[in-house]
């Protein structure tokens, strides 16, 4: 990652360190409130930062801050979450994770906007960097979860594709506009978790999708066709008592 704290002010390290003790924070809140093993993020923590103190640890190459950022984020995501759900949210969360800190100070406003001190510009890089990192590092372990998540259900499967677009679409755009060489790497890993998503998507061989539960027909339409309006065939292919409440297992009649 662009990160250094090499000869610089020490307002640019106590930032750097600022934003790992957020991230830290924000894991601890995240474990707190879900389903979690403590013992593990203990584990996980001290292998990242060992016997050593914040401010000596950060102090370390920049290869090996990225290393135990990423070791922590994927650790929480993979063993500290125990229950898929909490974990796949908590991960698409961290995808947006920015570090609460006061806005970087500018020497003037310039025609196209701030303009910064190279210690100050260093400061902000290093912000970018963090942050696309952290960002990064949850979209790879979203990825790296995916494979022992349930997807039985329709419903479930449509709403982690849609996760999976969304959040890599941002680290793809995050990725471009820093211009580090990795948009198409992490192109490659979205398109192979689709690829899963579809092909452990709920049964819909022989014209027959299996749902979480009773649907209304307009979304089970949708969810069969993408096409709403297609309620009237989902109801008569079904006969049921009333159109709010379809059964779990529906037979799909072809269409168009």
């Amino acid at each position: 990652m662009s990160w250094s704290i090499e000869r610089v002010p020490n307002f640019v390290v106590d930032d750097s360190l600022a934003m790992v003790a957020l991230l830290v924070a924000y894991q601890a809140e995240i474990i707190r409130q879900g389903v979690a093993n403590q013992a593990a993020y203990a584990d996980a923590y001290a292998r990242v930062f060992g016997d050593l103190a914040p401010e000596a640890w950060i102090r370390q190459p920049p290869a090996t801050v990225a290393r135990g950022i990423t070791s922590l984020i994927r650790q929480v995501g993979l063993f500290v979450m125990l229950d898929d759900a909490v974990a796949l949210s908590a991960l698409v969360n961290q995808t947006s994770w920015r570090a609460a800190l006061p806005p970087v100070h500018s020497a003037r406003t310039g025609p196209s906007g701030p303009v910064y001190t190279p210690t100050r510009t260093r400061q902000l890089l290093n912000r970018q960097a963090f942050e696309a990192l952290v960002h990064r590092a949850a979209a790879l372990a979203f990825a790296e979860r995916l494979p022992s998540v349930a997807l039985d259900a329709l419903p479930r499967s449509l709403a982690v594709r849609d996760a999976t677009t969304a959040m890599f679409d941002a680290v793809i755009d995050e990725a471009s506009a820093l211009n580090d060489g990795t948009s198409r790497t992490l192109r490659q890993i979205q398109a192979t978790a689709w690829q899963l998503i579809d092909s452990r998507r709920a049964p819909r061989d022989e014209g027959v999708i299996v749902l979480g539960g009773e649907l209304p027909s307009l979304v089970c339409a949708h969810l069969a066709y993408r096409e709403a309006r297609q309620a009237p065939r989902i109801r008569r292919a079904n006969p049921t008592a009333h159109p709010n409440f379809m059964p779990p297992r529906l037979a799909i009649p072809p269409w168009p």
